[in-house]
């Protein structure tokens, strides 16, 4: 008894620990199956049930997940129960064909009503009976189960013959795997049955047949490699390292749907059904790949299915909590749909949690982040880290951005503005947010843009007057909208507080401004003052600089050559091409 209390607190003890990790690290698929391994070795069936139903809240419609829970249900002395209600509701959301085919095989054993038997196939084949796989697994056994119905009397004959005989004519015309076995049993049926009148049936149907043969054999060469190889072992997708593989597996799913979008079978009844069976497939393959996630939204967008738009960012969204993508995309979809009401009935309460949500996100792997880039001792480690922190502050500030322009244009400016203040109290956020919020003053407002947009800037100097991109962005602003004075008390206030390696862009940016449109003293006296400070510059590189429009250095290419060397280069490399 001793050693028992041991075992099962050793055991308690691992599979609190796996729970621990995988809290902290939710996408770790190796992780997960030690977890489902170790509940199943506890052999407590509210444990087994436990670890596959948080698996199968992190990778829905996993079918060897969902074919392992089921399989549970079936031993008795784990006790774990799931009613039809459950079953059917997991099976509506799959399409696999391995899980259906499991229900029809396993879960509908005899003693099963040929109705219900019957039921159960009609609502595959609805689900998945477009599917390559599903020939030999479903349609092939449906036809056997309906050759093989009772004839009590003359009328069941004939109501027999009859669904036989349309279940056969629309398998042969999908593209299935067994498309030849099928075809073959379909001329021998119809030849026993009438032999006079088999041929003008198999005539009729030969055209779709053979479109679908044609069909099948394109579809064999898309899908080749796309899924993880079936076993025994429960299969999750992998969290994408961008590597050249990942790439070429998200190109090869790419050509697959887009060749599904160009309706092969050019049967336009069918196009919708059999695409959106793809994309189901895809993104439970690809969980974790944006990009296949946002093809499907885009597609359900275009076939006018906003509702099924709506479920594919949803559940993209929560698997991508972090992604752009589909986070811009899941609040522009709800953004368009308030919009496309009248202008008294719009309400915008429902997209401001996404964005909200989104940043939340963010935030917390910036936390992360930073706090790695301190506690880490390592210093290629921490550098890392520390170019790492640029980028995501970078897009923190994106995400603030297009929160504040959704806010302002969908519920006036003082939404905006209250965005933009939050904003402002976020120590993650940069001076990218000032500039934003300036310019969509300046563009929209009407009234009194330009004075709130200089007051924005002004107020961004306090935290940023010490970042050289900042003060360049300021200037050119001005510079743009023609304050040439408020421009100059500008650069004379800040240029002398950055280096000259720093203060580099802004000489540039003022100096430009200045040769296009001031008098030759102001040039020369500006010429002076650069030249002091960057004394190695050539003369005439300067003196070039100032006689350039759109791009065109005649000083450099027709005096110095520039044109000559260009073209040689050009040569060079297409000889050696």
């Amino acid at each position: 008894m001793v050693g028992s209390d041991r075992r099962r607190d050793v055991a308690d003890r691992e599979f609190d620990g796996l729970k621990a990790r995988l809290k902290a690290c939710p996408k770790d698929p190796v992780t997960w199956k030690l977890l489902v391994a170790a509940a199943e070795s506890s052999g407590d069936g509210d444990r087994i049930r436990q670890a596959y139903d948080a698996l199968l809240r992190q990778y829905p419609n996993t079918a060897s997940a969902q074919i392992a829970l089921l399989n549970h249900t079936l031993n008795p002395c784990l006790s774990i129960a799931m009613d039809t209600e459950e079953v059917l509701g997991i099976l509506g959301g799959s399409p696999s064909v391995d899980l259906w085919s499991f229900y029809l095989n396993v879960l509908q054993v005899p003693p099963v009503s040929r109705v219900t038997a019957h039921t159960s196939y009609a609502r595959a084949l609805r689900h998945i009976g477009y599917d390559i796989d599903s020939g030999s697994a479903i349609w092939a056994k449906y036809l056997q189960f309906l050759r093989s119905a009772p004839e009590d009397d003359q009328w069941n004959s004939q109501q027999k013959i009859q669904a036989v005989r349309e279940a056969q004519a629309e398998a042969v015309k999908i593209p299935l795997d067994n498309l030849e076995q099928l075809w073959a049993e379909l001329k021998c049926y119809e030849n026993f049955l009438d032999s006079a009148s088999a041929q003008k049936i198999i005539d009729n149907l030969f055209p779709a047949h053979k479109r679908a043969l044609v069909v099948r054999d394109e579809l064999r060469r898309h899908v080749q490699g796309l899924a993880k190889a079936k076993g025994s072992q429960i299969s999750l997708p992998d969290v994408p390292t961008f590597s050249i593989e990942d790439r070429q597996l998200v190109g090869r799913w790419k050509s697959y749907l887009k060749w599904e979008e160009g309706n092969p079978m050019l049967d336009q009844k069918i196009l919708v059904a059999r695409v959106a069976h793809a994309y189901r497939k895809a993104v439970i393959e690809m969980r974790y790949y944006p990009e296949i996630w946002f093809m499907a939204y885009t597609w359900c967008d275009s076939v006018g299915n906003i509702a099924g738009a709506r479920v594919f960012l949803q559940s993209g969204v929560e698997a991508n909590p972090d992604s752009f993508a589909l986070n811009y995309a899941y609040a522009e979809l709800l953004e368009k749909v308030e919009c496309q009401k009248d202008v008294n009935k719009r309400d915008f309460a429902g997209v401001t949690p996404v964005y909200e949500s989104f940043i939340a996100v963010l935030r917390k792997n910036l936390v992360r982040v930073t706090e790695l880039s301190v506690t880490t001792s390592l210093p290629g480690l921490n550098t890392r880290y520390k170019q790492e922190l640029v980028g995501l502050k970078l897009q923190y500030a994106n995400a603030w951005i297009q929160y504040m322009r959704f806010s302002r244009r969908s519920q006036g400016r003082m939404s905006g503005l209250v965005v933009f203040v939050k904003a402002c109290e976020d120590e993650f956020v940069g001076w990218d947010v000032y500039e934003a919020a300036a310019l969509l003053e300046y563009r929209t407002n009407v009234e009194d843009g330009g004075r709130v947009a200089i007051q924005t800037f002004e107020a961004g100097m306090e935290a940023f007057g010490g970042d050289a991109s900042y003060v360049l962005s300021y200037l050119s602003f001005l510079l743009r909208i023609n304050l040439q004075k408020n421009a100059r008390e500008l650069f004379e206030r800040v240029i002398a507080t950055f280096s000259p390696e720093e203060a580099k862009p802004i000489w540039d940016c003022w100096s430009e401004s200045l040769y296009e449109y001031d008098n030759l003293e102001s040039v020369l006296q500006t010429e002076s003052r650069i030249a002091e400070i960057y004394p190695n510059d050539p003369p005439l590189k300067r003196f070039g600089r100032r006689h350039v429009y759109r791009g065109t250095d005649p000083i450099a290419d027709h005096d110095l050559g520039f044109t000559h060397v260009k073209a040689q280069a050009a040569n060079c490399k297409a000889f050696s091409g």
